[in-house]
């Protein structure tokens, strides 16, 4: 009897929930769910981060290149402001000039999204521990693995992010490819230390922003607000009457909230996650991100952070380290919960298809 009831323990089991779509019960078979952190997990993370990410940068390309220019320069932000410099470039440049650049940044935002979410699954399953956390033992795993996350992915492609910075400020006729960018980075006195220059402030900065973007985010999926749903006020996907049933089951957390592990939220409810956690850490961290772009576009001279800061607050007062946020508050919550929507649709397909 020993012997078969281990045989039977190994089987792999199917169970049988049911979830409403209107009046009809539909059936829904699935099976139990593989441990976070194993090798189809993270290859799930690695392509679906990797698209995810393009789509939402692709997104942004317009809006992120003015911002950028008014973050790089002594030009007053307004959002009448951004749209007039917005049409000049189109006017000057051609249409295609609102995205230049965007070819790098796809480039960089590929590897990089799929390097982020890959090690963002990673560090949340390294992190666990068996047992049930504290609340503030959580909150504090949670924060570490987005923070370890981004810092990963950003040490491993900041050059690409300088030549973009570089590319999105350059006068028309500079800068035209990669090649031309880099050789100018380092052909600046600067040497190699020109394509990695302003990693400081941005380590520190993405530290605070993907560690704040998903602890807010992780937080409200285990803690789900009561929302309407983008398809009249019914939750998305069916998942109301599903939630009830995953309540009652074991559960497995991941870090990401992979198909793996977070079939219950909507993609809707992902994306509004998504989007409100990215504008929180964006607030938190957003003039970290103002000084890095100031030293990755800076020219000769003392381009230490703080002389950088300095310089910036007494020329153009504390509302520097600030400009173009507000820009942030219409592409932010887009670009984030498109971002996580993706994410999450396509690991669910890749789980239900090529990777389960």
């Amino acid at each position: 009897p020993t012997a078969v009831a281990a045989a039977n323990a190994a089987v792999p089991r199917w169970t049988a929930t049911t979830t409403t779509r209107g009046t009809a019960v539909v059936p829904v078979a699935h099976r139990p769910q593989p441990q976070p952190g194993t090798k189809a997990n993270l290859l799930r993370s690695f392509i679906s981060g990797g698209i995810a990410g393009m789509t939402a940068k692709t997104i942004e390309a317009p809006l992120d290149r003015v911002k950028i220019i008014f973050q790089t320069s002594q030009l007053q932000f307004s959002f009448p402001a951004a749209a007039r410099k917005m049409q000049s470039l189109a006017q000057q440049e051609g249409v295609r000039a609102l995205w230049k650049g965007n070819g790098v940044v796809m480039l960089r935002v590929a590897p990089y999204a799929a390097l982020h979410f890959a090690a963002h699954e990673w560090f949340a399953a390294a992190l666990k521990r068996p047992g049930t956390d504290g609340r503030r033992a959580a909150m504090v795993k949670k924060f570490l693995a987005g923070a370890g996350a981004g810092a990963f992915a950003t040490c491993a492609l900041y050059p690409l992010d300088v030549a973009r910075a570089k590319m999105a400020v350059a006068a028309p006729g500079t800068c035209r490819n990669l090649w031309d960018t880099a050789c100018t980075l380092t052909g600046s006195g600067r040497g190699i230390r020109g394509l990695y220059w302003g990693l400081g402030p941005t380590l520190l900065g993405i530290l605070v922003y993907s560690g704040t973007t998903w602890t807010i985010y992780e937080t409200l999926k285990e803690h789900p607000p009561r929302l309407p749903s983008l398809r009249g006020g019914q939750p998305d996907d069916h998942q109301h009457d599903a939630r009830r049933h995953d309540a009652r089951a074991p559960t497995t957390t991941s870090g990401t909230g992979s198909a793996s592990t977070a079939t219950s939220t909507s993609h809707s409810q992902h994306a509004f996650y998504g989007g409100f956690a990215g504008i929180c850490g964006q607030v938190i961290s957003y003039p970290l991100d103002v000084l890095r772009r100031r030293m990755q576009t800076t020219q000769l001279g003392n381009t230490m952070p703080l002389v950088v800061m300095s310089k910036m607050l007494k020329t153009e007062g504390v509302g520097s380290l600030f400009k173009g946020l507000s820009v942030n508050f219409v592409k932010g919550p887009v670009v984030t919960g498109v971002s996580f929507m993706t994410y999450n649709a396509i690991d669910r397909w890749l789980a239900k298809t090529y990777l389960p």
